[in-house]
Protein backbone atom coordinates (compact mmCIF):
# COMPACT_ATOMS: atom_id res chain seq x y z
CA UNK A 1 0.00 0.00 0.00
CA UNK A 2 1.11 3.41 -0.71
CA UNK A 3 0.93 6.32 1.60
CA UNK A 4 -2.02 7.97 -0.21
CA UNK A 5 -4.17 4.81 -0.07
CA UNK A 6 -3.60 4.51 3.66
CA UNK A 7 -4.92 8.02 4.27
CA UNK A 8 -8.08 7.44 2.24
CA UNK A 9 -8.81 4.20 4.17
CA UNK A 10 -8.49 6.04 7.49
CA UNK A 11 -11.00 8.66 6.35
CA UNK A 12 -13.52 5.98 5.41
CA UNK A 13 -13.16 4.22 8.75
CA UNK A 14 -14.65 7.15 10.70
CA UNK A 15 -18.11 5.98 9.73
CA UNK A 16 -21.02 8.08 8.58
CA UNK A 17 -21.07 11.17 6.50
CA UNK A 18 -19.49 14.23 8.06
CA UNK A 19 -21.72 17.29 7.79
CA UNK A 20 -20.12 20.48 6.84
CA UNK A 21 -21.48 23.55 8.63
CA UNK A 22 -20.50 27.09 7.97
CA UNK A 23 -18.99 29.12 10.76
CA UNK A 24 -22.27 31.00 11.24
CA UNK A 25 -24.26 27.77 11.47
CA UNK A 26 -21.82 26.31 13.98
CA UNK A 27 -21.87 29.49 16.07
CA UNK A 28 -25.67 29.51 16.01
CA UNK A 29 -25.87 25.84 17.11
CA UNK A 30 -23.33 26.46 19.87
CA UNK A 31 -25.29 29.53 21.01
CA UNK A 32 -28.52 27.50 21.15
CA UNK A 33 -26.84 24.63 22.98
CA UNK A 34 -25.32 27.02 25.51
CA UNK A 35 -28.67 28.76 26.06
CA UNK A 36 -30.37 25.38 26.60
CA UNK A 37 -27.64 24.38 29.06
CA UNK A 38 -28.03 27.64 31.00
CA UNK A 39 -31.80 27.11 31.16
CA UNK A 40 -31.40 23.54 32.48
CA UNK A 41 -28.81 24.69 35.01
CA UNK A 42 -31.06 27.54 36.13
CA UNK A 43 -34.04 25.18 36.64
CA UNK A 44 -31.88 22.71 38.55
CA UNK A 45 -30.45 25.49 40.76
CA UNK A 46 -33.97 26.80 41.46
CA UNK A 47 -35.15 23.29 42.40
CA UNK A 48 -32.20 22.91 44.79
CA UNK A 49 -32.87 26.31 46.36
CA UNK A 50 -36.54 25.38 46.86
CA UNK A 51 -35.46 22.13 48.51
CA UNK A 52 -33.12 24.04 50.83
CA UNK A 53 -35.92 26.44 51.79
CA UNK A 54 -38.30 23.54 52.50
CA UNK A 55 -35.71 21.72 54.59
CA UNK A 56 -34.88 24.84 56.60
CA UNK A 57 -38.57 25.34 57.33
CA UNK A 58 -38.85 21.71 58.39
CA UNK A 59 -35.83 22.07 60.69
CA UNK A 60 -37.41 25.11 62.38
CA UNK A 61 -40.69 23.25 62.90
CA UNK A 62 -38.89 20.22 64.32
CA UNK A 63 -36.82 22.41 66.65
CA UNK A 64 -40.02 24.03 67.94
CA UNK A 65 -41.53 20.58 68.47
CA UNK A 66 -38.45 19.49 70.40
CA UNK A 67 -38.65 22.56 72.65
CA UNK A 68 -42.37 22.00 73.30
CA UNK A 69 -41.78 18.33 74.05
CA UNK A 70 -38.97 19.20 76.47
CA UNK A 71 -41.24 21.69 78.24
CA UNK A 72 -44.00 19.09 78.52
CA UNK A 73 -41.54 16.52 79.85
CA UNK A 74 -40.24 19.00 82.45
CA UNK A 75 -43.80 19.82 83.56
CA UNK A 76 -44.64 16.12 83.79
CA UNK A 77 -41.48 15.47 85.81
CA UNK A 78 -42.34 18.28 88.26
CA UNK A 79 -45.91 17.02 88.56
CA UNK A 80 -44.66 13.50 89.21
CA UNK A 81 -42.40 14.77 91.98
CA UNK A 82 -45.28 16.70 93.56
CA UNK A 83 -47.53 13.64 93.37
CA UNK A 84 -44.83 11.51 95.01
CA UNK A 85 -44.60 14.05 97.85
CA UNK A 86 -48.40 14.06 98.21
CA UNK A 87 -48.48 10.28 98.22
CA UNK A 88 -45.83 10.11 100.93
CA UNK A 89 -47.72 12.72 102.96
CA UNK A 90 -50.95 10.72 102.63
CA UNK A 91 -49.21 7.52 103.70
CA UNK A 92 -47.88 9.30 106.77
CA UNK A 93 -51.29 10.78 107.56
CA UNK A 94 -52.97 7.41 107.09
CA UNK A 95 -50.47 5.76 109.42
CA UNK A 96 -51.16 8.43 112.07
CA UNK A 97 -54.93 8.12 111.76
CA UNK A 98 -54.99 4.33 112.03
CA UNK A 99 -52.45 3.45 114.72
CA UNK A 100 -54.64 0.70 116.21
CA UNK A 101 -54.27 -1.38 113.03
CA UNK A 102 -51.06 -3.10 112.25
CA UNK A 103 -49.66 -1.39 109.18
CA UNK A 104 -50.02 -3.49 106.04
CA UNK A 105 -46.95 -4.66 104.19
CA UNK A 106 -47.77 -2.10 101.62
CA UNK A 107 -50.57 0.27 100.91
CA UNK A 108 -51.38 -1.65 97.76
CA UNK A 109 -51.84 -4.87 99.71
CA UNK A 110 -54.08 -3.05 102.18
CA UNK A 111 -56.24 -1.63 99.41
CA UNK A 112 -56.49 -5.05 97.77
CA UNK A 113 -57.69 -6.56 101.03
CA UNK A 114 -60.36 -3.87 101.29
CA UNK A 115 -61.47 -4.53 97.73
CA UNK A 116 -61.59 -8.27 98.37
CA UNK A 117 -63.74 -7.78 101.45
CA UNK A 118 -66.09 -5.57 99.45
CA UNK A 119 -66.51 -8.26 96.79
CA UNK A 120 -67.17 -10.98 99.38
CA UNK A 121 -70.24 -9.30 100.86
CA UNK A 122 -73.32 -10.99 99.39
CA UNK A 123 -75.73 -8.95 97.38
CA UNK A 124 -79.20 -9.24 98.90
CA UNK A 125 -81.92 -8.41 96.42
CA UNK A 126 -85.51 -7.37 97.25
Amino acid sequence: MTCSTKISIDKKSKGGRQRQFSNEQRKDRNRQAQAAFRERRSKHTKALEDTITDLRTMVQILQQNVMQTKERADKAEKRCQLLEIDCQHMKTTLACLMPQFSPPASLTAYLRSLATRGQQTPNHGP
